[in-house]
């Protein structure tokens, strides 16, 4: 629950997401009937501490997260939006696939009262890149821990075609999902000294105690397990590959999410090859789910074309119309819907020589006029 900033009152559940909702979610939404109808696509995973791990949790029962820092963590694993909508009659903070934010469904048709010189087309150059980046802020480790060499999910960068912008794509989580972290705190009450003495103080902090972890997860009947290679076709490339954790959150894959974004600026050059740099730490992982039919391979090159083609191209119309009351208020009912700007135009052939202009509203400015 939460407390309605203009009333003061108590309001019931104020989130809503078909993405990460649960058939058993504890806050379920009033419709559909019955609350959410099936397990979304991010709903099985979990946020937790470090110090969690070795059953500690008395000692700091607490997990420092914030909305912003988790929505950013998850976006840059899964790349979603975010909105506040009313439903079911109450404001709510929604999460949801990023392209959920962009239907096809036109709300708004001006192309009759606009003609082509009303619109002016301008470039967005901040939205073309030169480089990538995905990733984890933190991955660290004691100095004698064996095996953080093999971690996968660290940094990974992949550089464009584009070399006449400045601009590097970022999504970075600030949450980690290192499985050598999970193992390292795990094992800490396994820890011997150099004498084979365990040193082990549950009491004693242990690196990695105060930092929060992403978990993907599975269902085991009433219960849920940490997943490994469950859904997986096949996982390879690392050490013990298919027994790790997170290979669902890693770099590549988070490349992958994110392709979309990057075909745009490269639209007029799919044949081109993002190229990779460097993965810090471990880059031989490869993986690939019962869904896919090719790898993720997190040292690849990848060909622009072979990205998620995205729903908009990297520019924006400027437009001034005439709008009626009738029209502002289906814009305030979907105001993620599409809008029709013009018409396309043929040659005395019938070849299409412009195609018809559509977009979705960036920045919408009003003034009040008689009639």
């Amino acid at each position: 629950n939460h407390v309605d900033a203009g009333t003061g009152n108590w309001q019931p559940n104020p989130f809503y997401s078909t993405f990460f909702g649960r058939t058993d979610s504890a806050l379920q939404p009033a419709t559909p009937i019955g609350g959410y109808a099936s397990d979304g696509t991010g709903s099985l995973g979990f946020v937790t501490k470090g110090i969690f791990f070795r059953k500690q949790e008395s000692l700091s029962y607490t997990i420092p997260v914030s909305l912003k820092d988790l929505f950013d963590s998850l976006s840059a694993i899964y790349r979603l939006g975010l909105s506040i909508e009313t439903i079911d009659g109450i404001e709510k903070v929604r999460i949801e696939a990023l392209d959920d934010y962009f239907p096809s469904t036109v709300v708004l048709d001006l192309s009759s009262v606009l003609r082509s010189e009303d619109i002016e087309k301008h470039v967005i150059p901040d939205m073309f890149y030169k480089s990538c980046e995905f990733g984890y802020n933190k991955f660290e480790y004691r100095e004698d821990h064996i095996g953080g060499l093999w971690e996968f999910n660290t940094k990974g960068t992949w550089s464009t075609v584009t070399k006449a912008v400045q601009n590097d794509f970022k999504k970075i989580s600030k949450y980690r999902a290192d499985g050598q972290g999970i193992r390292e705190i795990l094992l800490a009450p396994d820890h011997l000294d150099d004498n084979g003495v365990s040193d082990y103080d549950p009491a004693e902090s242990v690196k990695g105690d105060d930092d929060v972890f992403l978990i993907s997860a599975v269902r085991n009947g009433a219960v849920f397990d940490a997943r490994t290679s469950e859904g997986f076709t096949s996982i390879g490339g690392s050490v013990y590959a298919d027994e790790s954790f997170n290979v669902l959150y890693s770099p590549g894959r988070m490349f992958k999410a994110w392709g979309a974004n990057l075909y745009a600026g490269l639209i007029h050059a799919l044949n081109s090859t993002l190229r990779h740099q460097v993965t810090e730490k471990n880059s031989t992982l490869t993986s690939l789910l019962t869904t896919e039919s090719s790898d993720v391979d997190e040292d690849g090159d990848v060909v622009v074309n072979d990205l998620t083609a995205s729903r908009w191209l990297n520019e924006k119309y400027i437009v001034k119309a005439p709008l009626t009351l009738t029209q502002l208020k289906a814009i305030d009912a979907a105001p993620n819907g599409l809008v029709k700007l013009g018409d396309a135009t043929y040659d005395n052939d019938g070849v299409e020589v412009t195609p018809a202009k559509y977009g979705w509203i960036l920045e919408l400015k009003t003034t009040n006029k008689d009639g």
